[in-house]
């Protein structure tokens, strides 16, 4: 059991690096405020659903201002936010669009769906 989550684990970060290396764009400012706590509820990658996966694992987003904090167990990765372009980018300046569907955000790599796709709900403020 412990083996699947650090799997799984390595699957999703790895997901997450390869739609942020699948475009590139510069960082703009302005666009909606998208501040605040979202939880993954949703993952496909390669055509894959991995959905039912994400029972073993939390992984959250945090977004304050320009930065994301994806975190998942003991591992986090920092993305920047731009809203004007809907994307996160990370240190290396690849980029990944993203787009808000009501309480959803969508991150996808790019047109190549086998990149794969993760949906975010945005968590209620207490």
């Amino acid at each position: 059991m412990k083996k699947t989550i650090s799997i799984l684990c390595v699957a999703v970060l790895l997901m997450m690096m390869v739609g942020l290396a699948a475009c590139s764009s510069g960082n703009a400012g302005g666009g909606q405020d998208i501040s605040g706590t979202y939880k993954l509820v949703e993952m496909n990658s390669g055509g894959e659903d991995m959905t039912s996966m994400l029972t073993l694992i939390n992984v959250t987003m945090t977004i304050e201002g320009d930065t994301a904090v994806v975190g998942m167990m003991d591992d986090t990765l920092e993305w920047k936010v731009d809203t004007g372009r809907q994307t996160f980018t990370n240190a290396d300046g690849a980029s990944v669009p993203y787009r808000i569907e009501e309480d959803r955000l969508i991150v996808e790599g790019g047109e190549d769906s086998s990149y794969g796709k993760m949906v975010f709900e945005k968590q209620e403020e207490n």
